[in-house]
């Protein structure tokens, strides 16, 4: 080794420091149980995937019950504190045993550190989201830290109660929730993204390049489609089954149903999309019966696939191990970041949009109608999979009100200014 020997010693310790620190990369696994049921650990990849005792061990004291889709947010939260202390060097379950909770100073690096976008590092998450993590922080903490101090005195208690103090100033406001409300009503789709995407359900295929792609293409068009009709979440699109679509018959209007599917034995996909709303049967037009039927003759000529009544409509058709398969959500989200590239008018467009712009038009055909604000609110409600009390209806008539008054009031503002006119 050459060099000074100051030099050569800074550098021999610069090496066995780096030898020493155990860096962790981490990660939220999605497991299935023999019993069928989804759930997810936080998992070290660099030590071979192996669960962290901690977390595992909060998971099934404090959050089985729980959805999976729950169990994965306030896991992914818990990551965040891990990943926090091996960032500064912090053993979080040994500096708890030895009776040192976190300090302030620490929490406000936390703070910041939870506050982090992964996908935009010089962006900040949202306030609500932000708020969230927070949350699941504070409860994680509280809870490790009973479970590894044992036999505490009044000083411990204290200083427990001091690190969940310091944790409760970390949340940010989110502004009134009357305000939100009426910024989430008032979304719907533009004028040009409507174009783009009745010219998408015309000609599904029509920006493929490649005979290979047809069929997903397809597929995508026709998801988004249903989307747009049903107004359905895309966690139910993505459950939908062969048995849950019935075409028009002797006179009858064709279905998709809606069915509760939570942990379903025949679901294999580690993420499993499910119905977060109430079960129902919905109408859909004689165009859109069409299009699926026309996407499971497509569907038929898919290596690997099967046509039983509880085999899934909407599959993988790539060339692959999972051919033939139930689609999953991250390659539905996939298909769509690429059809926002062909298609730049639907730049800002996401599955949830969808579902506000159906609310939009079922309000305008309430009224074309003459439904009384009770039929809108129960029909609304049916279709939407809502409870029959749910608050959600009286948001959505709101915004109706909000349209009439401002036409009044524009008449009003128009009456007054033709009479200024007509004054000599």
């Amino acid at each position: 080794m050459h060099g000074t020997p100051k030099k050569c010693k800074n550098l021999l310790t610069n090496l066995l420091t780096q030898r020493n620190v155990k860096t962790m990369k981490l990660s939220v696994l999605d497991y299935i149980s023999t019993q069928h049921v989804h759930f997810s650990q936080l998992c070290d990849l660099e030590q071979g995937g192996i669960p962290l005792f901690y977390p595992t061990l909060y998971c099934g004291q404090k959050l089985w019950g729980l959805t999976h889709n729950s169990q994965r947010e306030i896991l992914r939260s818990v990551k965040c504190v891990y990943e926090w202390a091996d960032k500064h060097g912090i053993d979080l379950d040994e500096r708890f045993t030895s009776r040192q909770l976190l300090t302030p100073a620490e929490i406000g690096t936390l703070g910041d550190f939870l506050a982090r976008n992964r996908t935009s590092p010089t962006e900040s998450i949202d306030a609500t989201k932000f708020n969230a993590r927070c949350r699941h922080v504070t409860n994680y903490l509280e809870w490790l830290a009973h479970q590894l101090i044992r036999n505490s005195n009044t000083e411990i208690s204290e200083s427990i109660t001091c690190m969940l103090n310091a944790l409760d100033t970390l949340p940010v406001p989110t502004g009134s929730k009357h305000q939100r409300n009426r910024e989430m009503i008032t979304k719907h789709l533009t004028v040009g993204m409507s174009e783009a995407l009745i010219e998408l359900f015309s000609n599904p295929t029509a920006h493929v390049d490649r005979p290979a792609n047809f069929g997903a293409a397809f597929r995508n068009a026709t998801m988004l489609e249903i989307l747009y009709e049903t107004g359905m979440r895309i966690g139910e699109v993505l459950t939908l089954k062969l048995k849950d679509f019935t075409p028009a018959r002797g006179g009858d209007h064709a279905v998709l149903r809606i069915q509760r599917n939570h942990d379903d034995a025949l679901d294999r996909r580690l993420r499993q999309p499910v119905a977060k709303t109430l079960g129902r049967e919905l109408p859909i037009t004689e165009q859109m019966s069409k299009k699926i039927q026309d996407y499971l003759k497509i569907r038929a000529d898919v290596p690997y696939t099967e046509f039983r009544d509880d085999d899934f409509i909407f599959i993988n058709h790539r060339p692959n191990e999972h051919q033939g398969q139930p689609l999953e959500l991250s390659a539905f989200y996939n298909a769509l970041g690429l059809l926002r590239k062909k298609y730049p008018a639907l730049r800002g467009l996401h599955p949830h949009l969808l579902r506000h712009d159906w609310n939009y038009r079922f309000s305008k055909s309430a009224k074309e109608k003459g439904l009384s604000e009770a039929e809108e609110a129960s029909q609304r409600c049916y279709l939407m999979g809502w409870v029959p009390d749910s608050d959600m209806p009286n948001l959505y008539n709101f915004r109706h009100i909000m349209e009439g008054a401002a036409k009044t009031g524009l008449s009003t503002a128009n009456h007054v200014s033709e009479r200024r006119k007509r004054r000599p």
